[in-house]
């Protein structure tokens, strides 16, 4: 029963206009973050090319 509440409450803040303005602004702080490591060898994120980790 939480499970479906969970979903529910995931959904009705997914249809609000705000959350792809949200989205869309945690996107491009995570490419920024991700540029900014590449330039600075020191720290390396651990990421290798995938967008999903489904494997």
């Amino acid at each position: 029963m939480h499970i479906i509440a969970a979903k529910a409450v995931c959904f009705g803040k997914a249809i609000n206009p705000s959350f792809k303005a949200y989205a869309a602004m945690l996107l491009n702080n995570a490419w920024t973050l991700q540029e900014s490591q590449e330039t600075d060898n020191s720290s390396q994120l651990p990421y290798n090319g995938k967008d999903v980790e489904l494997e």
